[in-house]
């Protein structure tokens, strides 16, 4: 199955926002990822502390809310998992740094396709406590996401990276929580 970054393509990067626009011919495909009604044209997603998420759907009518440091609107279960997959595929797939540190977003505003960061450094950090199942991924040293289960954690980073180094487990001096750092460049 198609994931979103297979259905649109990056109409802009810039230091406020990214704008992905739905290929024609992928509504079924669209629709199939669960969420979305299928007549949607155009995604943006703004960068920094706080997310403003905007559908644009055909005949004019969009579709704002918002999360981040500032809160978040009250949405649907549904409309949320629209808002967090258009941010994964931004960040996870595409690459792009939509965090709040200006020189970060600098450094990925080159990116406009998926073969963009074919090679670039990434490194990647994996923390969790003890005894669960959560696994963190920082991303050059902020959050990236959640992952359930180590070893899914990993063939994350696997399918993401060509690895170069893998570090042995340690405790983090500060926390005590585990901590695996793996660096890599992205395939």
């Amino acid at each position: 199955m198609a994931g979103l970054c297979d259905l649109v393509e990056i109409l802009e990067n810039n230091m406020e926002c990214v704008v992905l626009e739905v290929k024609d011919g992928v509504q079924k495909e669209l629709v199939c990822l669960g969420c979305f009604d299928g007549d949607e044209t155009m995604l943006r997603l703004t960068k920094g502390d706080d997310h403003t998420c905007t559908i644009f759907f055909g005949a004019g009518k969009s579709c704002s809310w918002s999360w981040g440091m500032s809160g978040h609107t009250l949405v649907s279960d549904s409309l949320k998992k629209c808002g967090r997959m258009i941010e994964s595929c931004i960040t996870e797939d595409f690459g792009i740094y939509v965090g709040a540190d200006t020189e970060k977003r600098k450094k990925t505003l080159h990116i406009r396709s998926l073969g963009d960061t074919r090679g670039c450094r990434e490194e990647y950090r994996l923390l969790w406590w003890e005894n669960r199942e959560e696994i963190v991924i920082h991303r050059d040293g902020e959050y990236l996401t959640r992952i359930n289960g180590l070893e899914n954690a990993k063939e994350y980073m696997f399918q993401k990276i060509n690895v170069e180094s893998v570090s042995d487990m340690y405790k983090s001096p500060n926390t005590g929580c585990c901590v695996i750092d793996i660096n890599g460049r992205r395939k």
